[in-house]
């Protein structure tokens, strides 16, 4: 059945992140437990496309971290028209922009989520962090900076590859082609594997972080859930905490 193909397809891409990228999903996990130690915002940006879904996975989730601040752009974003995402992630600034915008600086941490690692929003991103002073966990894949041709129009002009630049990077094991399964009579592949892969990669480096919290005795900031009165409850005191610093709350 197609279904079981994608679920064993998908099952088998998360193993083999978990197994390759432990290490370092362990070190992105503990620059954010220094930012809740330290009571610093964490910084999320998702550089074009079907990455910013990631930012929004994690944003004032049930179960999440709510110290987190958003970097967010419409066009951007997969919320946005496609042909402008597509276009506003190859220009030159915009990253570097949005990046100076946020107010980040030295000693916060970003953690940037763009699985091909290459476009210029990404990587402008990324060289201003650094200039600013803030750590950067890096989310792309090898394979994508691997196989992307030097002169190809979607790179930097620099060349660099995220990897290059950031202090942390995690391989997310997402391939070029990203669809896996094949229907008879069709040519194109079908069911993308990315999202599932660069989710599940935010979510376990952010329980590292919660998890080496606990084992220092920190209680990390995180949101219950707002649609019970319970969870409405719950939550006052941390709005009141972060709405002042984190403006899409």
């Amino acid at each position: 059945m197609i279904q079981e193909r994608y679920i064993e397809a998908a099952c088998s891409r998360l193993e083999e992140l978990q197994r390759t990228q432990a290490g370092q999903i362990k070190k992105a996990g503990a620059l954010l437990a220094q930012a809740v130690r330290e009571d610093r915002l964490i910084y999320l940006f998702g550089a074009g496309g079907h990455t910013s879904l990631a930012v929004g996975e994690l944003f004032f989730r049930v179960g999440g971290l709510a110290n987190y601040y958003p970097i967010t752009e419409l066009g951007l974003t997969a919320l946005g028209r496609a042909g402008t995402f597509i276009h506003l992630e190859r220009c030159r600034g915009i990253g570097s922009a949005l990046i100076e915008a946020s107010g980040i600086g030295a000693g916060d941490v970003l953690v940037l989520i763009h699985t091909i690692g290459v476009n210029a929003s990404c990587i402008d991103a990324a060289l201003k962090a650094k200039e600013l002073g803030a750590k950067v966990i890096g989310l792309a894949s090898a394979h994508w900076q691997d196989e992307t041709p030097p002169d190809a129009a979607l790179r930097h002009e620099s060349g660099k590859n995220l990897r290059d630049i950031a202090d942390i990077w995690i391989d997310d094991r997402n391939t070029v082609d990203d669809a896996v399964l094949y229907l008879e009579g069709m040519s194109q592949p079908v069911a993308p594997l990315s999202g599932i892969g660069t989710f599940a990669a935010v979510r376990m480096i952010e329980l590292e972080a919660m998890e080496q919290c606990r084992n220092e005795g920190i209680v990390p900031p995180v949101w219950c859930n707002a649609n019970t009165p319970q969870g409405e409850a719950a939550n006052k005191e941390l709005l009141e905490r972060y709405a002042p610093r984190v403006p899409m709350l």
